[in-house]
């Protein structure tokens, strides 16, 4: 993390000054799926001190040029990495330290995303979904000083995990032990940590894809 300067907030605003429809429409929901706040650019005045502005149009940067507490983020080229390198940006920071991909195995894998203990993302794969090629785009899409993928041991998760170490050999790969790992009735800290991290609380195999991402397993060699 960068040493703040006078007046410098410990977050600064993310502005959006996208002028391609589609790449706009997309940013919207990636920020919303995370909760991450934003504003949007009207005018030059109307933006906040220290802000960090992510555009993708050249006149925008023109007009905000008088601007020098802005921190100005280009991406014509409409990259995943380049919009997150924005996000980082307002929190001061450059790069995740560590981001773990937490996999739930089965017919239908369920990850989840973890960069700095903060929810990137969640889904279901396909059944025919490679793993080995949502690693490849999670490699490309965010900015990470280590990777580390945790897999459950249940159902297919060896073979899983020994195909990926194979493909990713410069990616930790750990087999993680599956007991306890989907919910049930109760109550303890990881439980509530669920809760809070995955509202609504409906989906059993993304708590387990969590809770898989949260322990330490056994790191695979081949």
């Amino acid at each position: 993390m960068e040493e703040l300067t006078p007046n410098m907030p410990r977050y600064r605003t993310l502005v959006l000054a996208i002028y391609d429809p589609r790449w706009f429409m997309e940013v919207l929901d990636r920020l919303k799926a995370r909760r991450i706040p934003y504003s949007l650019y009207y005018t030059p005045d109307n933006i906040p001190y220290y802000s960090i502005f992510y555009t993708d149009y050249k006149y925008f940067i023109d007009q905000v040029a008088e601007r020098k507490d802005l921190e100005i983020i280009y991406d014509p080229e409409h990259q995943p990495l380049v919009l997150e390198k924005a996000i980082l940006r307002t929190r001061l920071k450059e790069t995740y330290n560590e981001i773990i991909v937490g996999v739930d195995p089965g017919p239908s894998p369920y990850i989840i995303v973890l960069g700095d203990s903060e929810i990137l993302e969640m889904k279901r794969l396909n059944p025919k979904a490679s793993l080995t090629k949502e690693i490849e785009r999670i490699k490309q899409e965010y900015p990470y000083r280590t990777l580390k993928v945790r897999i459950g041991q249940c159902h297919n998760g060896w073979r899983i995990a020994y195909t990926l170490k194979k493909a990713e050999r410069d990616v930790a790969v750990e087999i993680v032990d599956e007991t306890k790992t989907t919910p049930k009735n109760g109550t303890g800290e990881i439980i509530e940590r669920i809760k809070n991290m995955l509202k609504p609380y409906r989906n059993k195999d993304a708590y387990a894809a969590l809770s898989i991402a949260l322990r330490k397993g056994i790191e695979v060699i081949t």
